[in-house]
């Protein structure tokens, strides 16, 4: 995911031309987007799929019990995603302003570092929550 937005540079990752080829449909005119949707799917995806590794880290290295492992993980990750948002502002202040924008991404939106690390803790809280949903349906089936 991340080698896609690498390549096309998040803010002009053309899914909706894909999309159209393959389904003869823009994504962005079905939901009435107006900005590329690209980065906060990875955002998402970043929490969702760097909790379980932090977590089960926390669990087997840390000795955690599943509930502290699960706090940490979603701490971790929240962290992560805020320290990223903080080093792109740091980018932004140093890079000429069109450089800027074509790096950031936030085309347009003032609110763009808040919603991509909502979009992380959202990611992370979805997994925490299947992932213990899942453990409890595997001890109540184990009994």
């Amino acid at each position: 995911m991340h080698i896609l937005g690498a390549r096309y540079v998040y803010s002009f990752v053309p899914y909706d031309d894909w999309s159209q080829t393959l389904f003869g449909v823009s994504i962005s005119e079905q939901f009435g987007w107006e900005r590329n949707r690209y980065d906060r799917l990875i955002h998402f995806a970043f929490g969702a799929l760097f909790f379980l590794p932090a977590r089960e880290i926390a669990e087997k290295n840390g000795r955690m019990t599943i509930g502290w492992a699960t706090l940490f993980a979603m701490f971790t990750v929240i962290s992560l995603g805020a320290v990223y948002e903080i080093l792109e502002l740091l980018l932004t202040v140093v890079m000429s302003p069109k450089s800027a924008e074509a790096y950031n991404g936030q085309q347009g939106d003032f609110w763009d570092a808040q919603k991509d690390m909502a979009l992380t803790c959202a990611g992370a809280v979805l997994l925490a929550v299947v992932g213990l949903a899942a453990k409890r349906q595997r001890s109540f089936s184990d009994a």
